[in-house]
């Protein structure tokens, strides 16, 4: 017996996925057949496959028409636009045409497989909806060069969330994306706040830029230990560590300065065996 797609009221359906956060991302179909007794059991299959997509591609309609706003009925296609293989210009009309509603840009930022198109017209055209900004940039599969707009964002937590993403990716060998990571990379830099020490400092291999955002940086004994753990931190800001009577006095920072003598004191060793005359 055929068993008829069944779907939640429109307004049941929103409230339901609000309260989760999490946005559907797959949808499926069950088939029961017997073809024991076909002669041509593949092409049946087929047929099978087909008439059940056309089913279920027919009941989706039904459940977007719905939908009473427009916008509402773009965010319900956002959900299952992955699914359906919604093409990326299809899925770009749509955003640009629900770009004033915050509930359309976050539930195509939402999706696990953004298309790059979609990506970057999220940025051009909704980029005032910050939590889809900070959906897009927790992607770990958004482009490098999508998020640089966001590195001057308004809302600190999309920057955050842009210079964790950043931090994370410049860990990845990408050789296609290594460049353009590089230039998002020293722009977050540019504009550096205190609190993007723990994505940034540890992938930093220019001094100048560590010494930068050491300068912006309370040193607590954890942000200290970012630098002294960095090899490429230069003896400048390891020495105002190893002097830092404010970090001493913090829970673990008596520690943290020990490490970092020790360190000089290697370094400053390695130095000398380097400098001295061969005999």
């Amino acid at each position: 017996m055929e068993r008829k797609p069944s779907f939640l009221r429109a307004q049941e359906f929103l409230a339901t996925r609000a309260s989760l956060g999490t946005i559907m991302k797959r949808v499926g179909v069950v088939l029961h057949a017997n073809i024991d007794a076909v002669a041509d059991a593949g092409k049946r299959l087929d047929d099978l496959v087909q008439s059940a997509f056309d089913r279920m591609e027919e009941a989706l309609e039904r459940r977007f028409a719905d939908f009473s706003d427009a916008n509402q009925q773009r965010v319900i296609q956002f959900f299952y636009a992955e699914s359906r293989g919604v093409p990326a210009k299809e899925q770009v009309e749509m955003l640009i045409a629900g770009k004033d509603s915050s509930a359309v840009a976050t539930a195509a930022a939402q999706q696990r497989h953004i298309p790059e198109a979609v990506q970057f017209a999220l940025v051009e055209h909704c980029s005032q909806h910050a939590y889809a900004m900070r959906a897009l940039a927790v992607n770990m599969g958004t482009r490098p060069a999508v998020l640089a707009p966001l590195v001057e964002h308004p809302d600190s937590d999309v920057r955050l969330a842009v210079a964790a993403h950043i931090g994370n990716r410049m860990k990845i060998e990408e050789i296609a994306l290594n460049s353009e990571k590089q230039n998002v990379f020293d722009a977050i830099v540019e504009c550096y706040e205190g609190r993007f020490a723990p994505f940034l400092v540890p992938v930093c291999r220019d001094a100048d830029q560590i010494q930068q955002m050491f300068d912006h940086t309370t040193m607590t004994p954890g942000n200290a230990r970012l630098f002294i753990d960095n090899p490429y931190s230069p003896n400048g800001v390891l020495l105002d560590i190893a002097s830092s009577v404010t970090t001493r006095l913090m829970p673990g920072g008596a520690e943290a300065l020990e490490d970092v003598k020790t360190l000089l004191e290697t370094r400053l060793s390695r130095a000398e065996d380097n400098s001295a005359p061969e005999m």
